[in-house]
């Protein structure tokens, strides 16, 4: 799987509901150093998907499986560290 650069995204597919949602998700590696945070979508939240969503230093939302693959845990775990010791 080839990493993607800084200019294309991973999904930026929202709703325009009141609940802003992923509609879809893409299985592309996304260079962890452009991410600033993440949050866990869930369809208990009225989404109609789960998913993990990566908020870039761009603020650009970028639409992953929520299953936890070795790049996505690889990206969540320095980010709760970051948040832990922050520098």
């Amino acid at each position: 799987m080839t990493p993607i650069t800084g200019h294309e995204h991973v999904n930026t597919a929202f709703s325009d509901t009141a609940a802003d949602c992923c509609l879809t998700t893409k299985d592309t590696r996304i260079p962890i150093q452009i991410v600033a945070s993440y949050f866990q979508q869930t369809t208990e939240s009225g989404c109609p998907i789960p998913a993990t969503v990566f908020i870039t230093k761009k603020d650009k939302k970028l639409c992953a499986p929520p299953e936890k693959n070795s790049w996505i845990t690889r990206i969540i775990t320095h980010l709760d560290k970051k948040k832990k010791d922050p520098q």
